[in-house]
């Protein structure tokens, strides 16, 4: 199906012209919406004010790297070590480059495995008083059909990050950077931002991307930022062991950013058809191929709060979610991260 975009409807969107990926008309007209119902990154005049930096370059500084810790020694975090709200997703156990081997680090994601380490001395002069901050980072290699395409985290004071994970501060008040850093997160790791995303991305995320993307109209210190924020808060910090307890998080987080943008569960609908690889490491219903329980779960949810679609279809996503529920199935688990994947 082609899609009309006018010349200068286009130019108000995209100054640069660049043709987002939408497949029909609706999700262009979504697009449009997102759009203009928010404010870019970059607006001058609006709350974020990133500071983007890369702060180690992972081949002309390798020779500083150490594989083992000494006296002096920081964590050096990799882009395949991020993930959405963990920054130590992945732990390294052997092997270099293309061969090195990388396994989930489950219950003990707090914990840092990394393959690299580096003097806190041989530091680039960018990157001298940057690790001693908390800050926020980005993998930003990723894809347009990976099962998420943002995956952005809480980087500790104390670690520095590889130039694969760029990280970044606020303009904002000093004694408010965290609340930026969390607010920002839970909006850059939900569905809305990432189907916007997904429709400008390729093979990588960059600051250019992420600063001509619409942000909702959310200010950091009101009080819709800061509920953000302490949910953000919870996931980050790993205060919550128990997996569904994180997945209704995640759920809420992503019909607020949906609200804060004007939208309802019709529009969630739309969003979710373009994540079709969530849940494959989780147990099906009876008589189906895959597992839907992200898709239910954040649907259920978002029709409850936000409506937008009759009583029988949200009553049916309720049967779903506790239908998946009863055969073991978890929302938001990410496939690759589960403890077991099905083939």
């Amino acid at each position: 199906m082609s899609v009309v975009m006018p010349r200068s409807t286009l130019t108000r969107v995209r100054p640069d012209l660049s043709i987002p990926e939408v497949r029909t008309s609706s999700e262009w007209k979504l697009f449009l919406h997102f759009a203009r119902s928010g404010r870019l990154l970059r607006d001058p005049d609006g709350p974020w004010q990133p500071k983007f930096m890369r702060e180690v370059d992972m081949t002309q500084d390798k020779p500083c790297f150490l594989p083992k810790p000494a006296k002096g020694t920081v964590p050096l975090i990799e882009g395949r070590m991020v993930h959405q709200y963990q920054f130590s997703a992945k732990r390294y156990v052997s092997g270099t480059g293309r061969r090195s081997l990388w396994l989930p680090n489950g219950k003990d994601a707090e914990e840092i495995h990394p393959q690299f380490y580096i003097s806190a001395e041989k530091l680039p002069p960018q990157a001298q008083d940057r690790f001693r901050l908390n800050r926020a980072g980005f993998c930003d290699i990723t894809g347009q059909t990976n099962e998420r395409t943002m995956l952005a985290s809480r980087i500790p004071s104390g670690v520095v990050c590889g130039n694969k994970v760029p990280t970044l501060l606020f303009n904002g008040d000093p004694r408010n950077q965290q609340l930026y850093i969390d607010s920002w997160l839970a909006i850059v790791n939900s569905i809305p931002f990432d189907w916007l995303l997904r429709r400008v991305a390729t093979t990588s995320v960059n600051y250019f991307l992420l600063l001509d993307l619409p942000m909702p109209s959310i200010q950091p210190n009101s009080k819709e930022g800061t509920t953000l924020a302490h949910l953000s808060e919870q996931l980050s910090l790993g205060r919550i062991a128990d997996a569904w307890k994180r997945a209704e998080i995640r759920a809420e987080i992503d019909w607020r950013v949906l609200s804060a943008f004007g939208c309802d569960a019709k529009a969630m609908e739309l969003l979710l058809e373009d994540f079709p690889l969530l849940d494959r490491a989780q147990p099906t219903l009876p008589g189906e191929s895959r597992s839907t329980i992200t898709k239910d779960l954040l649907l259920l949810r978002t029709a409850q709060h936000l409506g937008g679609v009759s009583r029988s279809r949200r009553d049916l996503w309720g049967e779903r979610v506790a239908g998946a529920k009863s055969v073991g199935a978890v929302a938001y688990i990410p496939s690759h991260l589960a403890p077991t994947t099905k083939n």
